[in-house]
């Protein structure tokens, strides 16, 4: 007949297990060092939180602990219709935050709150027909480099749309921007809509 033995874990090793064995349930609670460092268990009043940065915080309930992040997200759109000319390419100015809520985002710009990987998607639509085979470009600039350009082709009877996105790695105090450029040869007007063009940005770590 098998042997009944708990399952009990020493320094880190759990005790090996032999073949047929029964473990019995043992109910434990898990030591907590109140000296942890960031990212360890440690001691608050009597609950045992997780130590790290500003980006999860908690809140003790008492027999429970309830843990909360608050990542960086933001959206912006034109407040009117910006002109843009041929063969230029320009900023996109954002002048409507539809939401921001740690105020990373100024003069159409975002601003990377920490460093870590982010989610950025950018669109841009003309308001009006460009000529056949002209273009339009999205493009995303981190910290003034181009990380990501699309262009979208007029068919010459339809408005066009462009978007750029992407994963990018940004260090804390980059600049995030987005930047449009058409290729029809004279001015032409960015639709300001917030379905046509917009910056989307959230940190994913």
């Amino acid at each position: 007949m098998a042997s009944r033995k708990p399952l009990v874990i020493n320094a880190g090793q759990i005790e090996q297990i032999q073949s047929g064995d029964t473990l019995d349930a043992v109910d434990e609670k898990v030591k907590v060092d109140a000296g942890a460092t960031a990212g360890y268990l440690g001691a608050a009043a009597d609950d045992g939180v997780l130590r790290v940065d500003g980006a999860l915080s908690y809140a003790d309930g008492g027999d429970n602990v309830t843990l909360g992040g608050s990542a960086s997200k933001m959206k912006a759109h034109p407040s009117s219709a910006q002109d843009i000319p041929p063969s230029s390419t320009v900023k996109v100015i954002l002048g409507t935050v539809d939401f921001d809520p740690e105020s990373n985002f100024a003069s159409s710009t975002y601003t990377a709150p920490a460093t870590g990987y982010y989610l950025v998607c950018g669109r841009v639509g003309i308001g009006e027909t460009i000529t056949a085979g002209a273009y339009l470009q999205a493009t995303v600039l981190v910290n003034g480099v181009n990380m990501s350009n699309k262009r979208s082709y007029s068919s010459g009877s339809l408005t066009v749309t462009a978007f750029a996105s992407g994963i990018f790695y940004v260090e804390s105090g980059q600049s995030i921007e987005l930047w449009v450029r058409q290729s029809h040869a004279s001015n032409r007007l960015l639709n300001p809509g917030v379905q046509q063009t917009s910056l989307d940005i959230h940190r994913l770590s």
